[in-house]
């Protein structure tokens, strides 16, 4: 695969969260825009992927409405003007982009506009679950094994049956089938999880603090004042 170098973006992390924030003309990705979600929730977007197939799906921020391809363009100009900050001899760059198994051709249409849009080359869009069958290609996989990969992510779960091909060594793949729910991810459970703690706590306290802006709201404007 030759040499790996991951992207450190602003905060020095080598990931970057697919929200955004807006904040008077400028648009806030990544780790920054989820930090000021809890005090500005209205100039806050997040999984905005799961809505790529929804024409009808905008947010209106600060006079404009976006879709979930130009929120999806703002992310991947983050990843553009990283790369340029990281690599200033480099003029062009180009990228695999993967998408949820139940993406179809639309989905994938405005997915790939984005990246163009963002300035950056496209190699090839994959799958998700393919993805991840691919980067975790190692000896213990030989030519006609098939792998099954679930991705659970924060947003989407995604499923898919690939077959290994090769002669001397797995060097492709054959997708049998690939399948998922963009609207089930590791925040639905996060809500699930948290809906039961705060039903029992208010069982044993008489206390209601499913209601985070009444409960916590008072103490975090105390403490931002």
């Amino acid at each position: 695969y030759g040499n790996i170098e991951f992207l450190e973006f602003d905060d020095g992390r080598t990931f970057l969260p697919s929200c955004v924030i807006f904040d008077r003309g400028k648009v806030i990705v990544g780790s920054e825009a989820v930090k000021r979600a809890a005090d500005d929730p209205a100039s806050f977007v997040s999984q905005s992927k799961i809505y790529m197939d929804d024409r009808k799906k905008t947010w209106e921020k600060e006079g404009r409405r976006y879709k979930a391809e130009d929120i999806a363009f703002e992310i991947l100009k983050k990843v553009r003007v990283t790369l340029s900050e990281r690599f200033t001899n480099e003029k062009k760059f180009d990228a695999v982009v993967t998408v949820p198994a139940k993406f179809g051709e639309d989905q994938i249409r405005r997915t790939a506009s984005a990246v163009k849009r963002a300035g950056l080359g496209l190699i090839e869009i994959i799958r998700e679950p393919v993805a991840a069958a691919l980067a975790f290609n190692d000896d213990s996989f030989r030519p006609g094994d098939t792998v099954y990969v679930i991705d659970f992510g924060g947003g989407t779960v995604d499923a898919a049956l690939v077959e290994l091909t090769g002669t001397s060594g797995v060097t492709g793949f054959v997708v049998s089938v690939a399948d998922g729910n963009r609207h089930l991810g590791g925040r639905d459970l996060d809500g699930v999880i948290s809906s039961i703690l705060f039903e029992q706590l208010r069982d044993c306290s008489g206390q209601d603090l499913g209601d985070e802006e009444s409960t916590f709201g008072a103490a975090r404007k105390k403490t931002h004042s």
